[in-house]
């Protein structure tokens, strides 16, 4: 009320010879008392039931060095998966400090990307419970869960993850892949942070006719792959571009739009074959590998499982390390000299 009295008294005592002078504070006057009382203003991340809310000015304040997207659904086991995640291989204080020697603690920052689309019934009250207490599930109303929604998906965390945090790679991976933390991080701090597209990357030949005027491209598995933020931005650039090009599986997908990003600006992105992927499950799995990602574990218990064996790496003396699916009694295979 003060600001309007003034601004009242002003417009009284305004004359000819001050109307530059007292239309200059009449403005300055009325910008801070819109400014006051303005709905602009910073807001966190926060859940508002079905999507979120967000500020992007204050959000790009969130610098992390990897954003990982999982794509996920509204069912009870991929909530026991989410937990799992949670609580056991991506807490980095969970694996031997040994791990991450020459890893300095910038390089330990991460953002989770659960994105979930709506059933058909909505969401489960269980996932909007779970939302109220994590800041890492991203509902997407707008996008029906079906098995052709992972592309929308991919697509919709690429370009929220721009919006919403400043980071260096951004790693897609499937909900039952588990990430080998320390090896994933070693070698991503060695990684060139521009213009790169790694994990276990291919030659497509096209063998379906629906898929032959692709032309030949590397693309790589969608299990879990690396995509730096200048060719996420470029990937998210081309989409539009592409709406009605039939690829229902989203690596393919993704691999052909970096193909297209060659082709459209004559620039090369190092597409790197890389130890990426260890595809479950074989009857023997092999840890001392190196590899990034274990994909196609079946549950939440044996993620779990799967962990437990993989942390005893550093703290045994195992001459070979593995997990054997055919015999339950004995998974983790750790013989000791």
């Amino acid at each position: 009320m003060a600001r309007w009295k003034m601004l009242k008294f002003l417009l009284k005592i305004t004359t000819k010879s001050k109307v530059l002078v007292g239309l200059a504070v009449i403005n300055v006057l009325l910008f801070t008392h819109l400014m006051s009382n303005s709905d602009i203003e910073s807001h966190p991340i926060t859940p508002n039931g079905n999507s979120f809310e967000v500020n992007q000015q204050k959000s790009m304040k969130n610098s992390v060095f990897v954003v990982i997207a999982i794509p996920s659904m509204d069912t009870a086991e991929c909530s026991k998966i989410r937990q799992s995640t949670r609580s056991r291989w991506i807490n980095h204080t969970n694996w031997n400090p040994l791990e991450y020697e020459g890893v300095g603690p910038e390089f330990l920052t991460f953002q989770l990307m659960f994105v979930i689309g709506r059933g058909e019934k909505g969401f489960s009250e269980e996932l909007k419970e779970e939302v109220s207490h994590h800041g890492d599930v991203f509902l997407v109303p707008e996008l029906t869960e079906g098995e052709d929604m992972l592309r929308y998906k991919v697509m919709w965390a690429m370009r929220r993850s721009l919006e919403m945090f400043g980071f260096s790679y951004f790693v897609k991976i499937d909900h039952d892949t588990l990430i080998d933390l320390p090896v994933l991080w070693q070698a991503l701090i060695k990684r060139p942070r521009e213009h790169y597209y790694g994990g276990n990357c291919l030659i497509r030949v096209p063998k379906r006719r629906s898929y032959e005027n692709l032309g030949v491209f590397y693309y790589c598995q969608g299990g879990g792959y690396v995509v730096s933020r200048d060719v996420v931005r470029q990937i998210v650039e081309e989409d539009p571009l592409h709406a009605r090009v039939i690829i229902k599986h989203e690596d393919l997908y993704v691999g052909w739009l970096v193909h297209n990003i060659e082709l459209r600006s004559n620039t090369s992105i190092r597409t790197m074959e890389e130890r990426g992927v260890r595809e479950f499950p074989h009857s023997r799995e092999d840890f001392r590998q190196g590899y990034w990602f274990m994909h196609w574990i079946k549950d939440h218990e044996v993620m779990e499982e799967v962990f437990r064996c993989r942390t005893m790496v550093r703290e045994s003396e195992c001459q070979e390390f593995g997990f054997d699916y055919e015999n339950p009694d004995n998974q983790c295979l750790c013989p000791v000299k």
